[in-house]
């Protein structure tokens, strides 16, 4: 059932809220796991700390690389996406949500994403107002869970070590909270842990974070804007091949 608060914002609707509780919870224990099987296997060495820092990187840079992805993808013709984005009415009303289900229906997971991610554009500050579990949800079933999984069952078989464990286990975890350290750009108030992480740097800040809402074609990493520069290079010679579609801004 889809509900509206007294201002008639929507709550976030995230479906069965028992079943995303309990794939968070087992994505924690999976990723919990995974730590535990890299120390039992020597990651806890010198290499531990440039190795983390790195992984830190690589994931700003892949948090970067789907985001332009994202905001350009070309969404399905006729499935309404086109006629939410452009809603003049209010969006948190039954007419809007109403509308919103039935488009959900006609597209993938990967495309609800896609959608989100334009519509943010139009209002980012919707993304500072959801939940903790919403803003994760994406990456937990997509990056989490997956690769936590895989990953335990190469540490079963004995084919990675715990140092290879180490660095996948920091980029898994950073991709995973890399949407909440964007959605946190967004926040009028924003968590204590949150805000301390953007003053080591590790999450971007509102200020760092602004300078792609004015210009589209610029500054995509959203865990903490270290992989820029290299990202905006990609970006540019993907654009320069003919890769980037520029209507794919919007819904078609």
């Amino acid at each position: 059932m889809l509900k509206t608060n007294k201002s008639g914002a929507m709550v976030g609707v995230i479906g069965n809220k028992t079943l995303h509780y309990s794939a968070a919870a087992l994505c924690l224990a999976l990723y919990m796991g995974l730590l535990v099987a890299a120390i039992l296997s020597g990651a806890l060495s010198f290499w531990a700390i440039p190795l983390g820092l790195m992984a830190i990187y690589c994931a700003d840079t892949l948090s970067g690389i789907t985001h332009f992805f994202l905001d350009y993808r070309r969404t399905t013709p006729n499935s309404g996406l086109k006629e939410l984005y452009f809603y003049q009415g209010n969006k948190g009303s039954q007419d809007y949500l109403q509308k919103r289900q039935i488009a959900m229906k006609k597209i993938s997971p990967l495309e609800t994403i896609v959608f989100d991610f334009k519509v943010h554009h139009l209002s980012p500050g919707a993304l500072g107002r959801r939940s903790f579990l919403r803003v994760i949800l994406p990456a937990m079933y997509f990056i989490t869970l997956p690769s936590t999984s895989l990953l335990l069952l190469l540490h079963a078989l004995g084919w990675i070590d715990g140092l290879v464990s180490f660095f996948l286990w920091v980029v898994i975890g950073a991709l995973t909270l890399a949407q909440y350290a964007h959605s946190c750009a967004h926040r009028k108030q924003i968590p204590i842990v949150a805000r301390y992480l953007q003053t080591l740097g590790v999450f971007m800040t509102k200020e760092q974070h602004n300078s792609h809402h004015l210009d589209l074609g610029v500054d995509f990493c959203i865990l903490n804007g270290w992989a820029n520069p290299i990202v905006n290079r990609i970006f540019r010679f993907c654009r320069q091949r003919g890769w980037i579609f520029e209507e794919g801004l919007e819904p078609i």
